[in-house]
């Protein structure tokens, strides 16, 4: 994707109450495939 983990935490992802947890911030996710599956791998 040509990011940082730094750059892609901050476009995509919000901090979880949890340690070291992240939710990303648009519903639907915005890397989930038509058929449900998730362009990231198993997450």
């Amino acid at each position: 994707m040509g990011l940082t983990k730094e750059q892609f935490v901050e476009k995509y992802l919000v901090e979880d109450n949890r340690e070291n947890s992240y939710q990303t911030k648009n519903v639907p996710c915005d890397f989930g495939e038509s058929d449900g599956n998730c362009q990231l791998g198993d997450c």
